[in-house]
């Protein structure tokens, strides 16, 4: 019974220990974010779990608001033992104030899944090497992205699932290995990268919202069918692919 006790104990002082160093290195890591604090008028933090922080910024003449997130990699997970250990990344994402042409890019063996990539062309002047890309990349895209070697980044106004509600505004959204934040040069090369914008035109922003109510209907339709018509419809698609 003592060394039950005993080795409870000690179970407990060392999950404190750990969570009280992992708080440690959650709150240094924190600070890589801080260069982004001098470009907005508000800003609010949180800390979700040991694990992870959020920074939320507002005030700014081109975005709304920006969510920097730092995510740390849990000391041990049972999902590790399924695949590969995730690294230590962070997540920048906000809206900008004006709806923008979307765009793309993605490392090749990261396939990116976006409802917005239906009408969206391939740029076919990024010419990066391990990424894919779509949309209107603009030079200062391409060189960031060069530079920097981000997991990926998109700017959308589509939503990025078709069962998600679409309020035409732009989502920001890069994914990169927490290292990069270490650069001086990170956060002044991101924001600067909406110092101009231009606004999308009203024959594409129209030209999506038709589609998106399209197939906003065949997936309700979709949805009543039995699964016998469902059968039906997916050898359709099926041959429709084959026949391309």
């Amino acid at each position: 019974m003592l060394y039950d006790m005993v080795i409870v104990i000690l179970v407990l002082v060392l999950g404190f220990l750990l969570s009280q160093r992992k708080r440690e290195q959650l709150k240094q890591k924190a600070l890589l974010l801080e260069p982004f604090r001098s470009y907005f008028e508000e800003s609010s933090e949180e800390y979700l779990s040991i694990h992870q922080y959020v920074l939320k910024l507002s005030g700014s003449q081109s975005l709304k608001y920006l969510c920097g997130i730092i995510t740390l990699r849990r000391d041990f997970c049972p999902s590790y033992l399924l695949g590969p250990v995730p690294k230590e990344n962070f997540i920048l994402t906000g809206k900008l104030n004006i709806r923008t042409p979307c765009m793309y890019v993605f490392k090749k063996n990261l396939p990116l899944k976006h409802y917005g990539l239906k009408y969206t062309k391939k740029c076919l002047l990024a010419n990066i090497p391990g990424y894919k890309a779509y949309g209107s990349l603009g030079e200062k895209h391409i060189e960031f992205i060069k530079k920097y070697q981000v997991s990926t980044f998109f700017i959308s106004y589509a939503p990025k699932d078709i069962e998600e509600p679409l309020d035409f505004e732009s989502l920001v959204f890069l994914k990169a290995g927490l290292p990069l934040l270490s650069n001086a040069e990170f956060a002044r090369d991101f924001l600067a990268l909406f110092d101009s914008i231009s606004p999308e035109s009203s024959k594409k922003v129209l030209e999506m919202e038709q589609g998106y109510k399209r197939d906003i209907e065949a997936l309700k339709a979709r949805e009543n069918m039995s699964i016998g018509e469902k059968i039906t419809s997916h050898i359709r698609e099926k041959s429709k692919i084959k026949r391309k």
